[in-house]
């Protein structure tokens, strides 16, 4: 009897260890939660107009894999549970970390895939990830709308990609003095997004607005999925105007791009046809469920997959659906009766974040610290369900 108390005492001892960690047994290498603890802080970026609420991830002073609940503010009262210790120092390196930029998908908050963000910073990324204004949950809550509705898509096709070049100047400022200075690797910088983030991911990366592009595939494709992209083409002129064209270019646009942007992972991402590819160099990987009606493959992952001319990789989630990117339901999306978004008809989450984290941790530490990656060879990528193929042109 005693045996069973002592042992029934381990396990209450170690709950809170395994709650923090809160993955299967079985993650991939990379999978599994890096050596760094984690840690976070909120910041704001103001100016132009356009006030972008930040969250920080790091790899922070403490013990690794027992980071304290921490509540993150979503929107109005409510909030989203993760693990992080709050304003940690910074971990001691004697390299500085590279830096990685998450983009939300539309209607959604830098704050839904946490499951992703604060698993790489465990590997040592400094992660930072913004609320695209006048496209977030809150939009659609104060909108009324429904979960994707009340979404300003003339000033975020505009101004999603210099979101992304404004945090890399807050990481240059955080870089410069303070807490991270000389901690923040500013000449080896990743981005990665969801759904509308994985667009804007493409599009920092190199790819150029065209919306000749789009017109050409409205004018020969028939069906539903039309009205997912379509509508902009009565918003191309107001696009323009906000990015600050004089008249709307008639051709491909400009660029909004940094050239220390060495890699892009881009999650189910949308609108294959207002994009571009041709200026793309660095290294992509797409992910992406075959069964994704939302940003539908053959439009949108397998076309950017198909256009892409460098190294590209390209994973398959079989009988996946768009949410396979974003964290299980938190209570505020439970009592909006959204489920549906966060959750997937086929694959538990769990798993497939599991070989989310690994694929994308793995390119990462490839292409933003050189690191020689056995695991992403297409021999070791041998999981039930995942096709993986890549490509170096």
């Amino acid at each position: 009897m005693r045996q069973w108390i002592r042992f029934f005492g381990l396990i209450l001892c170690f709950l809170p260890t395994w709650f923090a960690q809160a993955q299967r047994p079985d993650a991939p290498q990379y999978g599994q939660r890096g050596q760094y603890a984690v840690g976070t802080q909120e910041m704001t970026i103001r100016g132009e107009n356009r006030a972008l609420s930040v969250t920080l991830w790091y790899p922070a002073e403490g013990t690794a894999g027992t980071e304290p609940e921490h509540n993150y503010s979503l929107a109005l009262a409510f909030s989203v549970p993760g693990h992080a210790y709050r304003n940690a120092p910074i971990a001691l390196s004697e390299r500085p970390f590279p830096l990685i930029i998450f983009s939300h998908g539309s209607g959604g908050s830098r704050l839904l895939s946490l499951y992703y963000t604060q698993h790489l910073a465990s590997h040592g990324f400094i992660v930072m990830a913004a609320d695209h204004p006048g496209n977030t949950v809150l939009n659609t809550v104060l909108s009324g709308a429904n979960f994707l509705g009340g979404q300003d898509f003339v000033s975020n096709y505009a101004h999603r990609p210099n979101d992304i070049l404004r945090q890399i100047t807050l990481a240059e400022d955080l870089n410069a003095s303070g807490d991270f200075a000389g901690k923040i690797d500013v000449e080896n910088i990743g981005v990665t997004g969801h759904s509308f983030g994985g667009w804007t991911a493409l599009s920092v990366g190199g790819a150029r607005l065209n919306f000749a592009g789009i017109r050409d595939w409205c004018s020969t494709n028939q069906g539903s999925d039309q009205d997912n992209i379509c509508f902009l083409l009565d918003m191309e002129s107001d696009i323009a105007a906000a990015r600050g064209y004089d008249t709307t270019p008639p051709g491909i646009w400009d660029a909004t791009t940094d050239p220390r942007i060495k890699a892009v992972v881009a999650l189910a991402p949308w609108n294959a046809p207002s994009l571009d590819l041709t200026e793309i160099v660095i290294p992509t990987m797409i992910m992406v469920g075959d069964a994704d009606r939302t940003t539908i493959p053959e439009r949108d992952a397998y076309a950017f997959y198909a256009a892409l001319n460098t190294e590209k990789t390209l994973v398959t989630f079989a009988n996946g659906g768009h949410y396979l990117f974003i964290d299980d339901c938190p209570p505020l999306l439970l009592d909006f009766g959204a489920f549906d978004v966060c959750s997937d008809l086929v694959w538990g989450l769990p798993r497939a974040h599991d070989i989310t984290n690994h694929l994308a941790t793995a390119f990462f530490l490839k292409h933003l610290r050189g690191e020689t990656m056995e695991a992403l060879a297409p021999a070791a990528v041998n999981f039930l369900g995942i096709d993986y193929k890549t490509e170096n042109n």
